[in-house]
């Protein structure tokens, strides 16, 4: 399957910041979250934020949910750069603004968190934001491969599966979604699963061509 024709919804799936689960890691009440807060704490500026923005025990308040983790996020809270970020490129509670996202997950991404990164890649090389540069989409796939996270791995390999931005080098598609797979990624192990398909089939077309030549 072409890189370029593969939707933004699976890379997505590596910006799931659970609203819910994080607040349920706080026992806080949520007054104490805002004083918290008042008092400079950007997690739980985050946590409170994010409780506004799902309505999670509280009245739902995009407004306020988004300010609260843009505090967080302008103030080294890393999560909330990406969570910004996803807001503004999905549009869920915010309207979709791809300049804005790509300055939030480029935050994330610049403090090393390679979900973000993988994110920002896919931006790059689809022109969400940014000018297209599928050389600046390399380097963030590898730098998010390089840093673990299964979704840098997977993008990058189908760049060099497809030819696209780099020279068509299988061999290396293989490796890299390998190692997605190996890093838990349900769909790099079906891409290792494809391709390794594909290998066993061009071997067998070929064993079979050289079996005719020598009847």
């Amino acid at each position: 399957m072409s890189f370029c024709c593969n939707k933004l919804a699976t890379l997505l799936l590596a910006v799931t910041t659970t609203f819910s689960s994080v607040a349920l890691a706080d026992a806080y009440s949520n007054d104490e979250l805002l004083n918290s807060c008042n008092q400079g704490n950007m997690d739980d500026c985050y946590i409170l934020g994010t409780l506004y923005v799902d309505g999670d025990g509280i009245k739902k308040d995009l407004y306020a949910g988004s300010r609260l983790i843009e505090k967080a996020c302008e103030n080294g809270q890393v999560n909330a750069c990406k969570t910004l970020g996803e807001l503004y490129l999905t549009g869920k509670g915010l309207e979709v603004n791809y300049s804005k996202a790509n300055y939030y997950v480029g935050k994330a991404c610049d403090a090393d968190d390679f979900e973000a990164c993988a994110v920002l890649g896919t931006m790059h090389a689809r022109a969400m934001g940014v000018r297209r540069n599928l050389d600046r989409a390399k380097e963030l796939f590898t730098k998010s491969c390089d840093g673990q996270n299964g979704y840098g791995c997977l993008l990058l390999g189908k760049m060099y599966n497809s030819g696209f931005g780099v020279k068509l080098d299988p061999t290396k598609a293989l490796n890299l979604f390998e190692k997605s797979c190996s890093l838990g990624l349900e769909d790099g192990c079906k891409e290792k699963q494809a391709m390794q398909e594909k290998i066993g089939e061009a071997k067998a077309k070929v064993a079979e061509a050289k079996a005719k030549l020598e009847q």
